[in-house]
């Protein structure tokens, strides 16, 4: 019965650490691919209008705030040692 209590505390630590890895592996290079391209359009928006051009920046910057949250969510749940 003693043992119980430490075995639920490392399978909390284990799908913690699981989490943290496919939040920084996975989702954070998608995030980052995403906001290369994003960059990419950036680049040539001088052919857009001032409206596209103002909502690419803004999707750009919301890109990079998901980007940081998801790599603080990674480092709350499994801080690096």
């Amino acid at each position: 019965m003693r043992a119980l209590p430490a075995q639920l505390v490392q399978s909390q630590e284990e799908e913690r650490r699981r989490i943290a890895r496919d939040l920084h592996g996975s989702t954070g290079q998608t995030m980052a691919a995403l906001i290369l391209n994003l960059n990419v359009l950036e680049g040539n928006a001088s052919r857009l209008g001032e409206q596209c051009r103002a909502a690419l920046s803004d999707i750009i910057n919301l890109a990079s705030e998901v980007s940081e949250e998801s790599r603080n969510i990674s480092c709350v749940l499994h801080p690096p040692a």
